[in-house]
């Protein structure tokens, strides 16, 4: 907090996101994991992410359109078809 206050570096969210998740995982951890935290923190709104194989997402979709997400199916579905643009 001291450092950069409650604002995140002006940076692009995908390099950001990617030093992070390096961080959290230095050079001979043997379990690997955060990749979706550190997305989840540094994107916008609802982000999808595509893996192949690796243990970060080789495409990353970022949805902050103001869609309300809640339990009703409707809503799922519309968030869904959004998601797959």
């Amino acid at each position: 907090m001291k450092l950069r206050g409650n604002r995140l570096p002006a940076e692009d969210p995908h390099k950001l996101a990617y030093m992070l998740f390096c961080c959290d995982n230095p050079p001979g951890t043997e379990d690997i994991s955060g990749a979706q935290d550190t997305i989840g923190l540094v994107y916008p709104g609802l982000a999808r992410c595509d893996y192949n194989g690796a243990y970060w997402p080789s495409n990353t979709f970022c949805c902050n359109r103001g869609v309300i997400i809640g339990g009703n199916k409707l809503q799922m579905t519309q968030l869904a078809q959004i998601a797959g643009q």
